[in-house]
């Protein structure tokens, strides 16, 4: 149970960028189920959430996992985090495109 209450709150309700990731996942994912079959639109815009959250790490903190803490309060926060906002915009790709 602590998994699914750590996942409720830290990557879904604590979550406040959550909603902008959604967002993008769906305008992102309509745009490309315009050009590219359904599978292929889910796939490219999950590759690019996760390449998102990469960059998001090198910008916020410059790659250092010390600013990570300081920020997030701990490492296994931003991990979740990380997991929400990626779940959320493969989510929302997969409603619009479906």
């Amino acid at each position: 149970m602590k998994i699914l209450n750590k996942i409720l709150f830290w990557s879904l309700c604590g979550n406040y960028w959550l909603w902008f990731h959604m967002f993008a996942g769906a305008i992102l994912g309509k745009m490309g189920s315009l050009f590219l079959s359904s599978p292929l639109t889910i796939v490219l815009i999950t590759i690019l959430a996760v390449v998102w959250e990469i960059i998001e790490y090198y910008l916020e903190c410059g790659g250092d996992m010390k600013k990570i803490q300081l920020i997030y309060g701990s490492k296994e926060r931003w991990i979740y985090d990380c997991f929400g906002d990626i779940l959320g915009a493969t989510i929302m790709t997969i409603i619009v495109v479906i």
